[in-house]
């Protein structure tokens, strides 16, 4: 078994283990509390500032947060008071100790570590913004920094359980870039100071991820290749677009050889689950999305190849009049990035935005499938492409 898994990745894991255990990790990343003069992190833009309609099922969400209850993994509502426990798991109903480095920190032995991690993805964030911008309701707006302002005073830097996982730092990441596009790319301000937390956070254990051959590697080089990119576009200062720059190399390097590893020939993916296929999918429709945004150059014709070999694989397992695919290995309810209110079992909109940001073209012609591409607006009059099983 341990043969199967390589030398270097087992001598990768080896030395994570190692900067675990001799305090490495607790030095280079020490705790950081945040400043409550952080004060506003998202604030409203005129830039990319789309006229959609109100979605019944958007505002149908934003509102039950407004009343304490956000939507886990797709399916599990989680009432709260006042704010979420950060550190709770409402699923098996077990909380965590939040007072410590992450390096020190575990979750209980009867607790899914994923549900602790859920409600620190932001995936909330992306659902306020919008339902803010089809409606003006301040209430969202102060809804979405409270939220963040309770977030960060109750996971300073490098502390607890949802600094522990660089995936989960690339995703929140990820989420909290979007948020600030959706809104309109508003004054930075504090914004740029999280970022530079995040991107080092995820590149001081970067080698571990990559040891993994899943999508780790691929959320982690596509957070730093993000926010990297952001950082030297809006940096405040030139310490912080150096890093940007940094970030950029690492993260590209990383994309294209996870994508040449990872992603098959036929388009299947080293981990033999549907949904996360779509996890990789929508890491990639995020990764070139930003690309576009942050004005970086393409990526190797070897990358573009690989990405619309994994858009085939799927197609070939799904119903295209419904979007529903067999149910093939681990399912945990992940949909991340997700700009659409269709079912969760409609895969159809993670199909169309890649497709349209890697070809120019839509695979489907049914609305339902449109509406990442309204909120990131790229629909713009564009064919639909003819694709044979």
């Amino acid at each position: 078994m341990l043969p199967e898994l390589g030398l270097i990745s087992l001598c990768r894991v080896a030395l994570y283990r190692l900067g675990l255990k001799s305090g490495h990790y607790r030095r280079a990343l020490p705790i950081k509390e945040y400043d409550a003069g952080l004060g506003l992190i998202f604030y409203p833009g005129s830039a990319n500032r789309q006229k959609l309609e109100a979605s019944e099922i958007l505002l149908k969400e934003a509102e039950a947060m407004v009343s304490g209850e956000l939507l886990l993994f797709s399916h599990f509502s989680y009432h709260f008071k006042g704010y979420p426990d950060w550190h709770f798991d409402p699923i098996n109903q077990m909380s965590c100790r939040k007072d410590l480095h992450w390096t020190q920190t575990e979750a209980p032995d009867t607790s899914d570590i994923k549900c602790l991690w859920e409600m620190s993805r932001y995936e909330w964030a992306p659902t306020l913004a919008r339902a803010w911008s089809v409606t003006g309701n301040q209430g969202y707006l102060d809804l979405l920094n409270n939220f963040t302002n309770n977030w960060l005073e109750h996971n300073p830097l490098n502390q607890g359980l949802n600094w522990k996982c660089g995936q989960e730092t690339s995703i929140r990441l990820i989420n909290i870039l979007l948020t600030w596009w959706l809104l309109g790319k508003g004054p930075k301000k504090s914004l740029a100071s999280i970022v530079v937390d995040h991107v080092t956070r995820i590149r001081k254990t970067l080698s571990y991820a990559i040891s993994q051959n899943n999508n780790h590697g691929i959320s982690e080089a596509a957070g730093l290749f993000i926010g990297g990119g952001w950082l030297l576009k809006h940096g405040e200062s030139e310490k912080q677009r150096k890093l940007g720059i940094h970030c950029i190399q690492i993260g590209s390097y990383w994309l294209e050889n996870r994508a040449a590893t990872l992603i098959f020939d036929d388009g299947g993916f080293s981990q033999y689950s549907a949904n996360y296929h779509r996890v990789l999918l929508d890491s990639l429709s995020q990764v070139e999305f930003w690309r576009l945004e942050l004005n970086q150059p393409v990526f190797s014709d070897s990358f573009y190849i690989k990405a619309r070999a994994a858009i085939t694989w799927l197609l070939s397992i799904m119903v295209v009049d419904t979007g529903h695919v067999a149910n093939l290995g681990a399912n945990d309810g992940a949909r991340l990035y997700s700009l659409t209110e269709s079912d969760y079992d409609d895969f159809r909109p993670s199909l169309q935005l890649l497709s349209v940001l890697v070809d120019g073209a839509k695979l489907f012609a049914d609305p339902v499938c449109d509406t990442p591409l309204d909120w990131l607006g790229l629909n713009d009059k564009l064919p639909i492409s003819e694709f044979k099983l």
